[in-house]
């Protein structure tokens, strides 16, 4: 702990006047008035864990053997058996436990380890006399047999415990070192296979352990040519670009490669065969001309025909969904969560992801009120329809006039039991339904549709609900 720690947490723990453990105060003239003031560290809370050190390290190489004088036994914790850290008397006996102990008696069945005798946390007082006697005996440092000469009272203890040079740490670093602090700094630097070193070829950090396995393969360590060239310190990562652009052992194909010419050696002989060969290379590079045009005239026919394919295809969509009409499928889950949302009126509408009748088409949404709406609340499920902006409304007939067939889908796994429930919408484009049907002049336009779409009875007297999901499926009719 460093020194600026150590006044803080000093400051923190300053004595202030005793008190009971259960927060109440006790009078001055209980305690002796020369204790009053003294530098004892006596922060105690029965509700928290005990808060006297967030260090509680140079605590625990405090034993009975460190004091210049045999420890009494009123010193030592009934319950740890160590030397006491803050004490606490025990009412109706002579013990004394640490406050760090008291909490886990207090825990527990709230008994004296030493005589069995009952307590409550109000009657447990903070022993501020026995403190002030222990602070003031002499001990000597327990690295004394490493070479420490410190003695002192304990009182002194802890400020002598951050800076002493003996006590013994663990590497920061992880390694699982354990030595003197005055040998850690060297330990760090030099010795620990944890610590971080600098490669001095890519710069980059790595561990001391990990850097032969390293430069196995770091980019910008230097090695030789691996075709003897005679150039050495290349960069790793720089070896391709040598053997391509530089090398003068390294076989380099003929630029004439890609047209046929097979040709490949090292760079003298390599600008031998270009001037020797140039005639072979005009021949090969007419042929390479002229099997170009034709791959590219085969291409275009391929082309073309590949899209007149297409076409009759999407002709084909075009009437196959044209004949049959659109279809979505809604899938509503938690369905009872949302019908008692709707009942206490939490969320009484659910609205569905917007989708189009058809391809290039009209977009629509739907809004669903599983305890009805206005007159119908209570005892229907309310289903409405909004015409929403689409991205090829400009493309459109308005107003809309398609029908819609609004399907409650029965869930029965017996196919031959399934009784769909269908509500044929016909949208009627005349001029006063124009807001609901027209073109949307905003993201959507007012919802219509069946105010009574289907009855809470009839709902729950098939499969229409079946694992907590009810399904909507929604079909377009575009000859409408």
């Amino acid at each position: 702990m460093t020194s600026s720690r150590a006044s803080s947490i000093s400051k923190r723990f300053q004595f202030k006047k005793s008190r009971s453990v259960s927060s109440g105060t006790c009078s001055s003239d209980s305690r002796d008035s020369s204790i009053c003031g003294s530098q004892l560290s006596i922060p105690f809370s029965i509700n928290s864990s005990y808060e006297a050190d967030v260090d509680e390290e140079w605590k625990g190489v405090i034993t009975a053997k460190l004091f210049t004088t045999p420890l009494e036994n009123r010193f030592l914790c009934a319950s740890c058996l160590k030397v006491l850290s803050y004490p606490v008397s025990l009412p109706k006996c002579d013990h004394h436990v640490c406050s760090s102990c008291l909490a886990d008696l207090c825990r527990g069945k709230r008994v004296c380890p030493a005589d069995g005798k009952r307590f409550t946390r109000d009657e447990a007082m903070v022993d501020e006399k026995l403190q002030f006697d222990l602070n003031n005996l002499e001990l000597v440092c327990p690295y004394k047999d490493s070479g420490c000469i410190w003695s002192g009272r304990l009182q002194n203890f802890k400020d002598h415990y951050d800076v002493c040079d003996h006590v013994e740490q663990l590497c920061a670093f992880g390694c699982n070192f354990r030595g003197p602090k005055r040998s850690m700094d060297a330990h760090l630097s030099v010795d620990c296979p944890q610590r971080l070193v600098t490669c001095e070829f890519c710069k980059r950090h790595v561990r001391a352990e990990m850097e032969i396995e390293h430069l196995k393969n770091c980019p910008r360590f230097p090695i030789a040519c691996p075709k003897a060239c005679g150039k050495r310190d290349i960069a790793r990562e720089e070896i391709g670009r040598h053997l391509s652009e530089e090398c003068s052992m390294a076989d380099v194909p003929c630029p004439y490669n890609q047209i046929g010419c097979t040709f490949k050696g090292g760079r003298p002989a390599l600008n031998d065969h270009v001037e020797e060969c140039l005639k072979q290379h005009i021949k090969l590079l007419c042929e390479g001309v002229l099997n170009h045009s034709s791959l590219l005239s085969t291409h275009e026919t391929n082309l073309t025909n590949s899209m007149q394919v297409i076409a009759e295809h999407e002709n084909k969509l075009s009437a196959i969904s044209d004949k049959l009409g659109a279809e979505m499928i809604w899938k509503v889950d938690e369905w009872e969560n949302k019908m008692a949302q709707a009942v206490s009126g939490k969320k009484i509408a659910i609205h569905s992801p917007p989708f189009y009748t058809a391809r290039h088409q009209y977009k629509l949404s739907l809004s669903l009120l599983p305890n009805g709406d206005n007159k119908a609340k209570g005892e229907f499920v309310s289903l409405y329809v909004r015409v929403c902006t689409g991205d090829y409304d400009s493309l459109l007939k308005w107003p809309f006039s398609h029908g819609l067939d609004l399907i409650l889908v029965d869930q029965s796994q017996d196919p031959r039991a399934k009784t769909d429930f269908i509500y044929n919408l016909r949208p009627n484009p005349c001029k006063e339904n124009l807001p609901f049907l027209g073109r949307p002049t905003s993201r959507a336009n007012p919802a219509f549709g069946p105010q009574r779409f289907v009855s809470h009875a009839l709902l729950n007297s098939r499969d229409y609900v079946r694992d907590d999901v009810v399904f909507i499926k929604v079909c377009v009719n575009s000859e409408m």
